[in-house]
């Protein structure tokens, strides 16, 4: 499903015939979904990412992607969470999850091979900004349209952080990077809303979580690879869409029409609408255990 579709489908939900009146806005259509995608996600784990991270010698704590939501696998019998642990000479080793909290009281400080333990922790430093200068126009389309900044480096700005085009007093959401010097975005109440030559940005990015090793380890070349939950992708355009399967789609779009009428304290008709999501939840979490179930039947059978 596309953002045109899914705003269309929320704004029925809330009987309007779309998103662009003053009692619903583009905008706050556009968050409402991004926000129930967040929580369908969650709740129903569908949508899932790998990383690998670089080790280094003696460093314990490695940022997380930025669409991190949650750890995703966990061993058949004691449901522990855990990672793969490889050192650079190809051994693998298993880390399971603990708390922050047991390694800070452990003090490992002697650098072990590889860590049996982690925890998932807040990075303790304020997230980046960027500043500068668009040098090239680009007109919106279909609710999308592309920062140039030659520049500029982008490296670091990922979707879901926050842009604003500081001369036409537009702000937004960055869809996707292009390259080091282009970014996909998506913007609002601005007299515009699309990039000029000239015009200044800011982009603000995204707190991120960090994985916190039990112990500081050996040697450089070692790597970490987290299979995790991740964050949809912003829907913010016409075009965007989401990695859900179409036919769980219409339930985010309940979900968020829910959202924006608690908002409005519209609870009855909010009541009813959460009642279809949670169904919906459920039918999902069914569909997903049966295909767990299948795999676990037999394990050792091709």
């Amino acid at each position: 499903m596309d953002g045109k579709t899914a705003t269309l489908r929320m704004a029925r939900a809330v009987n309007e015939s779309g998103a662009s009146s003053s009692y619903l806005s583009q905008e706050e259509a556009y968050g409402k979904l991004d926000e129930a995608a967040v929580a369908f996600a969650r709740d129903t784990m569908t949508i899932t990412n790998r990383t690998s991270i670089a080790v280094s010698a003696g460093v314990q704590a490695y940022d997380l992607p930025p669409d991190f939501l949650g750890l995703y696998l966990k061993t058949a019998r004691s449901r522990r969470f855990f990672v793969k642990y490889r050192t650079a000479a190809g051994d693998d080793f298993f880390a399971f999850l603990t708390t922050r909290e047991k390694i800070e009281y452990a003090n490992q400080t002697e650098a072990v091979e590889a860590a049996s333990a982690f925890a998932i922790t807040d990075k303790q430093t304020a997230p980046s900004r960027i500043t500068g200068t668009a040098t090239g126009a680009s007109v919106a389309e279909n609710g999308e349209c592309t920062l140039a900044a030659s520049g500029a480096d982008f490296s670091g700005v990922f979707p879901r952080d926050i842009v604003r085009n500081t001369t036409d007093a537009a702000r937004g959401i960055v869809l996707s990077r292009t390259d080091a010097t282009h970014l996909v975005t998506a913007l609002f109440s601005g007299t515009r809303n699309n990039w000029s030559a000239g015009d200044g940005f800011l982009i603000q990015s995204s707190a991120v979580k960090q994985i916190l090793l039990y112990a500081p380890p050996q040697n450089d070349g070692d790597a970490i690879t987290v299979d995790y939950l991740s964050l949809p992708s912003p829907m913010y355009s016409e075009i965007s869409v989401w990695r859900f399967a179409e036919h769980l789609c219409p339930a985010v779009c309940e979900l968020a029409a829910a959202l924006f009428l608690e908002d409005k304290k519209e609870y009855p008709a909010a009541q009813l609408l959460r009642a279809k999501y949670e169904a919906a939840v459920r039918k999902a979490r069914t569909e997903i255990g049966y295909q767990k179930l299948q795999g676990g039947l037999y394990p050792w059978r091709t």
